[in-house]
């Protein structure tokens, strides 16, 4: 159970069930036992529709499409307003990357995304997710590309993004969700425990292996 405005992290090795739980969560998977809720409604009677505005999937692979930084980002989203855009683009940290671009927001791309790096694709991606202003973000793996400085900036400006959205960050750094409220930790399909990064380091001896392995990899 996740309350609204909370920012959750998930956490597991390769293969252990991460993003099996995003796609659920974000309404991708129609075949399931047991039942999802989100605001108390099962997922199978929200529209298609209502559930992509209210839901954000952000994958660690972002497609790029031929056209300026700024279609990529909104997409032609008639609903979109300039400010929306603005805080997307500040809170993905992809400004520095605009304005290090000749042509700022309008530099055509090409569907390759060639002149970007693994890490702007990513925030581009991000950027895109979030100028939805969706409920629920869900971000799967979509910081892997980042340096530990922009991940930072990044994780602090999600925890301040305007709106409180509920926030999962799936992710196999733990550095990438200590500072979340709770951290789901996966193990092989099933949730092995869940608690703060604090409770984790206390209670839990997977979590604690993997938080030294971690540490002496750094």
């Amino acid at each position: 159970k996740v309350e609204r405005g909370q920012t959750i992290g998930i956490i597991g090795m390769t293969g252990s069930g991460k993003s099996t739980i995003a796609s659920l969560a974000a309404g991708l998977y129609r075949d399931y036992e047991g039942t999802i809720l989100i605001d108390g409604k099962k997922m199978e009677n929200i529209g298609r529709h209502d559930l992509s505005e209210a839901v954000g999937i952000c994958l660690q692979r972002a497609r790029i499409f031929s056209g300026t930084i700024k279609y990529n980002i909104t997409l032609d989203r008639e609903e979109l307003e300039e400010s929306d855009m603005d805080q997307a683009i500040r809170a993905a940290c992809l400004d520095d990357v605009l304005s290090s671009k000749k042509d700022g927001a309008f530099t055509v791309l090409s569907s390759t995304g060639a002149g970007l790096s693994g890490g702007q694709k990513q925030r581009l991606g991000i950027a895109r997710t979030l100028a939805g202003r969706p409920g629920l973000l869900i971000l799967d793996d979509s910081t892997s590309a980042l340096d530990a400085a922009t991940e930072n900036r990044f994780i602090k400006n999600i925890l301040e993004f305007p709106g409180d959205p509920t926030t999962v960050i799936i992710s196999q750094k733990i550095r990438s969700v200590m500072n979340a409220d709770k951290i789901l930790l996966m193990e092989d399909g099933k949730v092995g425990a869940f608690a703060s990064h604090e409770e984790l380091l206390k209670t839990c001896d997977s979590y604690r292996r993997l938080y030294e392995l971690q540490k002496e990899g750094a």
